[in-house]
């Protein structure tokens, strides 16, 4: 494939345009992993923000975690800092940063060359300021999506793929080829995410696939699958799937956030890509999430919360009692608002709850009417699952302000908005 040499130089020698003064800092905790996009698009659209990893104090830290993610904002040239919390768990660690006093909240700034040392001796110091939920960093995508659309994805598709390497150009092209090679004339092709046997990732199987695969047949585009996790010689890979990856052809390959955003940037770019590929569809995940970022069509669905909350008799109590789903539910939900604030810059649905499979333990199509407005390329009128979820579970406005406080830093003027009007 060729690259104009303007685009190629233009990616290879840009330099930053945003000076760092980082005042207010925006956790990551130990155990998140998709929202790594997240805290690295916030700290590119608003230079006050420092990301902190933050980790259990007397825990050897496993392997690579968050050395990779501190690779990749090194790599993106954005400041980052990080310490141990005396508390274990990942929702654990970060509220304990966040809430408890100062003199409850071991801190030390670590160097990332010593990964895995336990600290000798770690001195309290006082925080100053609070440290904001990881979840914040999605208001700060939101709100600078909704004030300028277009200008907010080209400082996002700059600063995501800053000081990209000719490597990493060459990396990128080679998957730009895979889609490529997947195109068909005449017809535009709908790329589907698929994890293949992931728990986290269970509603991502074959039976779902294949009516995914129905309807966009249906509506006049071919679909693709994008496997993400088959090993090399997996007997499940079909003839027609997009090696994205390069696994099927080289074997594993570590992924990069730096690549993975530089191919959705040169996608969203290409005129070709822009006749040939519609969209992508996926289960809620990070590598959905930055293809949006960058400017990609992108369908995005979850599971079908408003129903379980509603008619808990439906489908999980048979595998948990009604106080281990509602438990689970309040769990997710500001997952789900999150969800909810990306629609402004993506298109979400729902898995169909009537499509619930007992035997097979799964879901087997999605909610039809939102999906195929999409493929149409139709605005859905019908009342968003996301909107009524929300209005569902805050009972009080002492219940909105407790909870929308993880999407808010009112040192920096930022509120959540979108949450807040739905909530009115």
């Amino acid at each position: 494939m060729l690259i104009s040499s303007f685009l190629l130089l233009a990616l290879f020698y840009a330099q930053r345009i945003y000076s760092y003064d980082a005042t207010e800092k925006l956790g990551y905790p130990y155990g998140v992993t998709g929202d790594v996009f997240h805290n690295a698009a916030a700290q590119i659209l608003d230079d006050r923000i420092i990301t902190v990893f933050m980790f259990p104090l007397f825990s050897k830290l496993p392997g690579n975690f968050g050395k990779e993610y501190y690779t990749y904002f090194k790599a993106l040239g954005l400041p980052t800092t990080a310490i141990r919390v005396d508390a274990e768990g990942m929702d654990n660690i970060e509220e304990k940063a966040r809430y408890i006093a100062s003199s409850d909240v071991q801190m030390i700034v670590f160097s990332f060359d010593d990964w895995n040392q336990y600290p000798k001796h770690v001195a309290r110091r006082e925080i100053q300021d609070s440290i904001m939920h990881h979840y914040a960093a999605t208001t700060v995508i939101t709100e600078a999506f909704s004030l300028d659309q277009l200008g907010t994805k080209q400082k996002l598709q700059l600063g995501m793929t800053q000081g990209a390497t000719l490597s990493d150009i060459s990396a990128a092209s080679t998957r730009l080829d895979h889609i490529r090679s997947a195109f068909v004339e005449g017809k535009k092709i709908v790329i589907v995410m698929y994890f293949h046997q992931v728990a986290a990732f269970q509603d991502s199987n074959e039976n779902l696939y294949e009516t995914i695969v129905k309807q966009i047949t249906r509506a006049g585009h071919v679909a693709r699958r994008m496997p993400v996790n088959l090993k090399k010689d997996d007997p499940a890979w079909k003839d027609d799937d997009i090696d994205f990856y390069g696994t099927r052809s080289v074997g594993d390959v570590p992924e990069s956030k730096r690549i993975s955003a530089l191919f959705w940037r040169l996608a969203a770019l290409d005129r070709g890509f822009e006749r040939h590929l519609f969209g992508v569809v996926g289960p809620r995940t990070g590598s959905l999430d930055i293809a949006a970022m960058m400017g990609m069509r992108v369908f995005e669905y979850d599971q079908p919360f408003l129903h379980v909350y509603n008619e808990p008799s439906t489908w999980w109590n048979r595998q948990m009692s009604a106080k281990e789903i509602h438990a689970y539910m309040i769990k997710e939900f500001p997952q789900h608002l999150r969800m909810l604030m990306q629609s402004s810059w993506m298109t979400l649905g729902v898995l169909d709850i009537k499509s619930w499979d007992q035997d097979a333990k799964q879901f087997t199509r999605l909610e039809p009417s939102r999906f195929k407005s999409w493929l149409d390329n139709q605005d859905h009128d019908e009342p968003n699952a996301y909107e009524s979820l929300l209005h569902l579970n805050l009972k009080s406005d002492k219940d909105a302000d407790e909870l929308f406080a993880k999407f808010e830093n009112p040192a920096i003027a930022l509120r959540a908005t979108r949450l807040r009007a739905i909530y009115a």
